[in-house]
């Protein structure tokens, strides 16, 4: 699915996630690991969706979330994945 230029976002984007959840379930990753592969599926599902949003103005990223009811606690867990320090495996896996 990764090859396909017109893959639907909402395709690529379960498709992430169904991967992060067979990492877990094989048991080889460990928790840090995991954190950052759920991290990079929800960073990229939120920045990908609210990006069709933009337009030539920059609109505040928690308006878009907003406008494609995104919760505002999603927007703040990619904030924090992407600029603080990582959250705990188990509120990246409820992202």
């Amino acid at each position: 699915s990764r090859y396909s230029p017109k893959m639907p976002l909402a395709v690529d984007c379960m498709a992430k996630l169904i991967h992060c959840k067979v990492l877990k379930s094989s048991g080889r990753l460990k928790s840090h690991e995991l954190i950052l592969s759920y991290g990079l599926a929800l960073v990229r599902f939120v920045n990908l969706i609210t990006e069709r949003k933009q337009k030539m103005v920059s609109i505040p990223l928690r308006q878009l979330a907003r406008e494609v009811d995104i919760p505002v606690w999603v927007v703040d867990l990619r904030h924090e994945l992407t600029y603080r320090k990582l959250p705990q495996l188990a509120l990246c896996r409820k992202g």
